[in-house]
């Protein structure tokens, strides 16, 4: 309720109107058109689509497990968190909009975390302007309209701090706080690394501000280590080869193969210098380029915060230490501890921008600083600049929603690929052959014909069972890879580039974007129910 009634305070009927505006903006950018842009589903979606809809249906994932605390996904693991936020989501069934839907809402409830965190640390101007720069991000508008695990980490990560800034002796603010950052640990395996290094800094600020009471302090760590028990025994079980745990219905499995957190982090690195130099580059590249090469995660034309971002960031840094520091009383240096935390984070493994997703946010605040200063000394300046920044953002979204985009990101994202699937499946008792140029391909089958997982998964054999990510060469009636199928007269194919071998077999063709299914003209289909 604390919250709630400062939102109410606002200071006048103007600066309403501009935080509605803004949130309207916020909530356009990222909702418009959401089922179909990004096109088709990417494979980390059908994968947490799917264990979403097994654990909802029948208890387990799609590996068969008990509400894992992290999925086994396709052999290395993947964070849990969004699995369980989409799953009560799929009693409405299983499409693109039902899985984006949660991380679409996340986004918008960031803006207004934003805006709080923003306006609690140095004033209703600066909270407005960090939530107009988050608004209009690439990054996070990108970010919030497509279902990968790893990106509700910053969404949880600004809840706790939002709950942090509020804490005062007198209240409970600080354990709410750490119970949200340890849920912040099953969200992204980032949060290993930059939510201890976060609250160990902001727990000594709050200490010497006189900000947390010792028992409040005592209350907080509790909370935080009882909630973070099963995702570090989780790490335990990966790293010393222990057997899977079960507590009651939840499991902490031993992954079939060697976990991701192992091959990402620098401390299984054999030369931890050399790979922190390494990380270093790689993060002043990712940030200085504004973009990973990754089309999921960034255009280079906008990148994730538009032309200039390092220098206005730098700058915004700068105004906010020198200037906006005299102007408040609030918990103001919690912003550069989560920059300091996030850049942790990016020297602890390789960078792309979604692994860094927990350093953009605090880069938005301090591009908030230096135009909350213009604002101050040059408000022409500053008008200019938010000017321009929106016509950024209506050329961005011309971009994004408007078409271009999806064409770009059509293959990433395996367009048509679905619509095939579906087809075929009207044909139940036909052998299938499908192209292996799509990754990890079964598991789209399963998202298409969901079945209880205890049927299915004795039908799996892998191409490598040891890989990182394991892929299906048989399954059920599906075959993958053309060379593997063997002929027969009333075969379906799944192929993008290749063609059916060479027969006697008429068929009828139907194109889904790049995928080609070919249908023997002999087969009828099932009767719709």
């Amino acid at each position: 309720m604390h919250i709630v009634n400062r939102l109410k305070a606002f200071p006048g009927k103007t600066h309403l109107v501009f935080f509605l505006l803004v949130l309207v903006l916020g909530g356009g950018l990222r909702f418009w058109n959401l089922g179909s842009i990004p096109p088709g589903l990417n494979q980390d979606e059908a994968a947490i689509g799917l264990d979403a809809y097994s654990l909802y249906h029948y208890g387990v994932d799609h590996n068969g497990v008990s509400f894992p605390v992290n999925f086994i996904a396709w052999g290395s693991g993947q964070d849990g968190l969004y699995t369980y936020f989409v799953m009560p989501f799929t009693g409405l069934g299983l499409s693109p909009l039902v899985e984006r839907l949660p991380m679409a809402i996340a986004g918008v409830l960031t803006l207004v975390l934003v805006y709080v965190i923003g306006r609690k640390c140095a004033g209703p101007r600066f909270g407005l302007l960090a939530m107009f720069f988050t608004a209009i991000s690439p990054w996070h508008i990108m970010m919030s309209r497509w279902g990968l695990n790893d990106n509700i980490l910053p969404f949880v990560f600004t809840l706790g701090v939002a709950m942090l800034v509020f804490s005062r002796p007198e209240n409970y603010w600080y354990p709410a706080a750490m119970a949200v950052f340890g849920l912040s640990l099953y969200a992204y395996g980032a949060a290993y690394v930059g939510t201890p290094v976060f609250l160990l800094l902001a727990t000594i600020y709050l200490i010497r501000s006189r900000l947390l009471a010792p028992g409040k302090l005592l209350l907080g760590c509790a909370v935080f280590i009882l909630a973070a028990i099963p995702i570090a025994l989780f790490v335990a079980v990966n790293t010393f080869g222990w057997e899977s745990i079960h507590l009651g219905l939840m499991t902490i499995p031993r992954l079939p193969v060697k976990a991701r957190f192992q091959n990402m982090a620098i401390l299984f690195s054999p030369d931890i210098f050399k790979s922190l130099g390494e990380n270093l580059k790689y993060m002043w590249d990712v940030l200085w380029k504004q973009t990973d090469g990754l089309i999921w995660n960034s255009m280079t034309r906008y990148g994730y915060a538009y032309p200039g971002a390092v220098m206005f960031g730098g700058a915004g840094f700068l105004a906010y230490v020198f200037y906006l520091r005299r102007r408040t009383t609030g918990p103001i240096w919690i912003l550069p501890i989560w920059l300091a935390a996030a850049f942790a984070v990016g020297l602890a493994m390789e960078s792309n921008i979604n692994r860094l997703n927990l350093l953009f946010i605090p880069i938005l605040f301090m591009m908030a600083a230096l135009l909350d200063f213009l604002f101050q000394r040059f408000k022409l300046a500053a008008w200019a600049a938010v000017a321009g920044y929106l016509g950024l953002a209506v050329l961005f979204a011309r971009v994004y929603l408007g078409g271009r985009y999806s064409e770009m990101a059509s293959e990433a994202f395996l367009e048509g690929f679905v619509p095939a699937l579906q087809s075929a499946s009207r044909y139940p008792d036909a052998p299938v052959c499908v192209t292996d140029q799509a990754e990890v391909s079964y598991v789209y089958i399963l998202w298409v014909e969901p079945d209880d997982p205890r049927n299915y998964l004795s039908t799996i054999e892998y191409f490598s069972p040891n890989a990182q990510f394991r892929k299906a060469r048989i399954f059920d009636r599906y075959t993958f890879g053309i060379r593997n199928c063997a002929p027969a007269e009333n075969a379906i194919y799944i192929l993008t580039s290749e063609t059916p071998p060479a027969g006697d077999v008429k068929y009828r063709i139907e194109t889904y974007a790049a995928f080609t299914i070919y249908i023997p003209e002999g087969l009828v289909p099932k009767p719709e129910d």
